[in-house]
C-alpha cells in the first residue's frame, strides 16, 4: 500500500508525492494524506470534481518509480494546513492583478493592460491575467492577442478566467466560492452548496449550475425537478447569466480558495 501526501500550492495546483519524499515548499500547504495502490488504468478519473480525492479515483504520482506512475486511491483522509500568505512572486502577481482590476474599472484600459501584464510576467494566475489583458485590447479597440505560449489553449483560458471571475465576485459579495477541478466553482450560498459549471462550445461560453442536496444534485433551471427556485437559487442563476461578461473583480490577497473549507 503507497501512502501518499497531497499538497496544494499558492496557484491552486494540486500536488501529489510520496509521504515523508520531498520538503514542504513556502508556497504550499498539505490538504491532507492518502492512501493507494498501483493501478493498470493509465487515465486520469475522478469520480466527484467536488472532491479533492476519494477511493476509486486514479491519478498520476510522479515519485512513483523513476517515471511516475498510476495508482489508485483507496482512502483520503483530509488533514488540512494553513501554509504562510502569499509572498515572493505569488503575491506581486496578485497585487498587479489587483492593480489592473481597479485600473479597468476606471476606464484606464491602457494601464491596466500594462499592470495585467506585469502579472503575467510573474508566472501567478497567468491565464487570468492573459484573458483581463484580452479585454483591455477589446475596449481599446484593437486586435486581441494571446501569448504565444497560450494560443493553443485559448478555449481554457477563457473559462478558467471566467470561473476565476465568478468565485471573486462571488466572495466580494460575500459568500464562500472556491475553484475546485478543471470546470467547477462551487459556492456556499446561505447554507446550501452550488456547483458552477463553465464549459467552452464553438467560440462561445456555457455556464450550468446545481443545488447539492446531500447525494442529489438539482439542475436550477430544470422547472420539473426545482419547479420553486429559492432566494439562493435566483441569485446563483443570475450570477450564472452574467458570468461570461462580467468585469475583472478583484482577487482575494492570499489568492482564490480552491476548497470552500480553507
Amino acid at each position: 500500500m503507497l501512502e501518499l501526501c497531497v499538497k496544494k500550492d499558492r496557484k491552486g495546483t494540486i500536488i501529489l508525492g510520496l509521504n515523508g519524499k520531498g520538503a514542504l515548499k513556502d508556497d504550499e500547504c498539505i490538504l491532507g494524506y492518502a492512501k493507494a495502490v498501483v493501478s493498470d488504468k493509465e487515465s486520469y478519473f475522478c469520480k466527484d470534481k467536488a472532491l479533492i480525492l476519494s477511493p476509486g479515483d486514479i491519478v498520476y504520482v510522479n515519485d512513483i518509480n523513476e517515471d511516475g506512475g498510476w495508482v489508485e486511491i483507496v482512502d483520503f483522509t483530509r488533514e488540512e494546513t494553513e501554509g504562510s500568505p502569499p509572498s515572493g512572486k505569488d503575491a506581486e502577481g496578485i497585487r498587479w492583478y489587483n492593480k489592473g482590476v481597479e485600473l479597468f474599472g476606471k476606464g484606464s484600459y491602457e494601464e491596466a493592460k500594462d499592470a495585467f501584464r506585469q502579472s503575467y510576467k510573474t508566472g501567478v494566475y497567468q491565464m487570468q491575467a492573459a484573458y483581463a489583458i484580452s479585454l483591455c485590447q477589446q475596449e481599446l479597440g484593437r486586435s486581441i492577442e494571446i501569448p504565444p505560449e497560450l494560443e493553443e489553449k485559448t478555449d481554457e483560458v477563457g473559462t478558467l478566467f471566467i470561473r476565476t471571475n465568478l468565485a471573486c465576485k462571488l466572495i466580494r459579495d460575500g459568500y464562500k466560492a472556491a475553484l475546485v477541478g478543471e470546470s467547477c466553482v462551487l459556492a456556499m450560498i446561505d447554507g446550501s452548496l452550488y456547483d458552477i459549471r463553465v464549459m467552452s462550445f464553438l467560440g462561445s461560453f456555457m455556464l450550468n449550475a446545481w443545488r447539492k442536496e446531500g447525494a442529489k444534485t438539482i439542475p436550477l433551471t430544470d422547472s420539473g425537478m426545482n419547479p420553486v427556485p429559492t432566494n439562493s437559487d435566483t441569485y446563483i442563476i443570475s450570477q450564472v447569466q452574467g458570468a461570461a461578461s462580467l468585469p475583472p473583480y478583484i482577487m482575494p490577497a492570499e489568492g482564490v480558495p480552491t476548497s470552500l473549507e480553507t
